[in-house]
């Protein structure tokens, strides 16, 4: 079997500042608009590697979890392997969430 191709570098940063976009933070609470990005489990994946420092970032900032969040990852193509991962993440990230739509995956 082939190995998955890697991303360049200049791909990741272009992708990560593409995800930073689509993050607001307003009145304590984190609203994340990740739809329709056809992720897929890899994808999201790298998503995983890339949030857990912005996530324990402004949850030490306000003092206390984040509480309330709003995430929307529909239309990324995404199976139980990446739904696992991502619930992992927001678990140990002490993520509380108000809203996780995953319409069309």
């Amino acid at each position: 079997a082939k190995a998955s191709p890697q991303l360049a570098p200049e791909i990741i940063k272009q992708q990560e500042a593409a995800w930073a976009n689509r993050l607001t933070f307003h009145d304590g609470i984190l609203r994340a608009d990740m739809s329709s990005l056809q992720l897929g489990d890899a994808g999201l994946a790298r998503w995983c590697k890339w949030a857990p420092s912005l996530l324990k970032t402004l949850g030490s900032a306000g003092g206390a979890p984040l509480s309330n969040a709003d995430l929307n990852f529909s239309g990324n193509a995404l199976e139980d392997a990446g739904l696992r991962q991502l619930l992992d993440l927001l678990r140990s990230c002490d993520v509380h969430v108000r809203c996780l739509n995953l319409d069309a995956n």
